[in-house]
């Protein structure tokens, strides 16, 4: 059986259970993020697998693959979804088309372990370290307009470990 879920809403400050979604074996339901609109929930899998739902009425929309295991994610935008993982690989993607606008791997990263964002930058945390600050308008470049996988950070700071 399925995991469950509880809804609340701060508005009637009331829970709702919702039934957990089944013949999904391989994605958990612990690391999520919701797109700055309300529309997406999308859950962290294994092996690559980013499940998508409607916020809404939380069906499935569509599952994405990332090149490697995901460990963290987030919504830059309303229509523009980041996944970093192992081997420091990060993608890009358009949820409107549910394409990738660009794959590359974070400079200096064994494997990426957190992504956050500003209105004009988003930074990607390594196991090693070192968190890289990138310009958003240089990361939606796509694949074909970059000469190579790698991006390169606007800041890079070293040693930041908990």
């Amino acid at each position: 059986l399925g995991e469950k879920f509880t809804e609340v809403s701060t508005q009637s400050t009331g829970a709702t259970k919702i039934a957990g979604i089944r013949n999904r074996p391989n994605v958990h339901f612990k690391k999520f993020s919701v797109s700055q609109n309300g529309e997406y929930l999308a859950f962290e899998g294994q092996e690559g697998l980013v499940a998508m739902f409607s916020a809404k009425d939380k069906q499935l929309v569509k599952c994405i693959n990332h090149k490697t295991k995901v460990n963290c994610s987030t919504f830059l935008s309303d229509n523009v979804f980041l996944t970093g993982g192992r081997g420091g690989f990060c993608s890009l993607w358009d949820i409107r088309t549910w394409k990738t606008i660009s794959d590359f791997q974070d400079d200096g990263a064994l494997h990426v372990t957190s992504v956050g964002h500003s209105e004009r930058h988003a930074a990607i945390g390594s196991d090693v370290g070192i968190v890289n600050i990138y310009n958003k308008d240089d990361l939606y470049k796509t694949i074909i307009e970059s000469s190579s996988d790698s991006q390169e950070s606007f800041r890079r700071l070293y040693n930041i470990l908990c």
